[in-house]
């Protein structure tokens, strides 16, 4: 394989999964933001909301989860655009950003810390996705068994009869 093919798959692949990101926050935004009274819950600030993830999603990427499960009731949470951006600076060590900004992302990463205590959060989407990935699987199987039975069977049994 060539780098080419590689750089080729690497971008559909990242195509896709913003593809899933923009559906996954279309369809959680309205809930969470009236949840959350349309107001961003650090500053309670009502314009440029932002749908903001307690637990990142590449937190759940790197733990072979499907993005799906970053997208939750209990992993989403309304800040404005300041806050949020507050956050992720703070967060990467990046950006210069003023006094009220670092405190701003203190309260952010104090109120994250709160609700994954509150909620005893320790990857529950890691245990429920190998719950649905096992119900596939036994699923699939059973389909498996049921065609495997099927060719075993006769010819003149396997004839559907109109």
């Amino acid at each position: 394989m060539n780098w080419e093919s590689m750089e080729q798959k690497e971008r559909e692949w990242k195509r896709t999964e913003r593809k899933t990101k923009n559906l996954l926050q279309k369809e959680w935004k309205n809930i969470i933001f009236k949840r959350d009274n349309y107001q961003c819950r650090i500053c309670n600030w009502k314009d440029h909301l932002h749908l903001a993830h307690i637990t990142q999603t590449k937190h759940f990427i790197n733990n072979n989860i499907p993005i799906k499960f970053s997208y939750s009731e209990d992993n989403l949470i309304t800040l404005c655009r300041s806050c949020h951006w507050a956050f992720h600076c703070y967060q990467k060590g990046r950006g210069k950003y003023t006094e009220e900004q670092r405190q701003k992302a203190l309260l952010i990463v104090k109120l994250f810390k709160k609700i994954k205590k509150e909620r005893k959060w320790s990857m529950p989407y890691k245990m429920e996705w190998k719950i649905q990935h096992n119900i596939q699987m036994t699923k699939q199987k059973n389909i498996e068994d049921k065609l495997k039975k099927i060719e075993s069977l006769p010819k003149e049994q396997t004839k559907l009869t109109v």
